[in-house]
């Protein structure tokens, strides 16, 4: 498998085939340990042109410090499917999506909206194309 390529989650991002681990923002010179804070809202759009085999993890739930007002769009704009999947187990952590591991978006035009429901686990629900 190749290696991942690290991306920062924030704002509008468009991803192209490959695999992609997803990293929180920091702040520096704060008290917060990442740029999600309890009080805001934060959004993030991710467009997939293409989607053959592209792979995208999660960050660690623990990292986002409770601040859970997260939300992550995924949307497939080409032929193929995405796979995203939660952070790789750590000896401390282990985190799901909807209880499990990867979930696919597989129908064109599709999105995925991610949001944390606990303290291990992502909720993802798919939108149909």
């Amino acid at each position: 498998m190749p290696p991942f390529t690290t991306k920062v989650l924030q704002g509008d991002m468009t991803l192209t085939e490959g695999f992609y681990q997803l990293e929180l923002p920091v702040v520096t010179g704060t008290a917060l340990p990442n740029a999600f804070d309890n009080s805001a809202l934060e959004e993030v759009y991710i467009k997939v042109l293409p989607g053959r085999g592209t792979e995208i993890r999660l960050p660690l739930i623990s990292a986002f410090n409770r601040a859970w007002n997260i939300k992550i769009y995924i949307t497939l704009l080409d032929d193929g499917d995405v796979n995203v999947t939660p952070h790789p187990f750590t000896e401390t952590e282990t985190n799901y999506i909807n209880g499990g591991g990867t979930f696919v978006i597989s129908s064109l035009f599709s999105t995925g909206y991610l949001h944390i429901v606990a303290y291990n686990n992502w909720m993802l629900l798919p939108s149909l194309a």
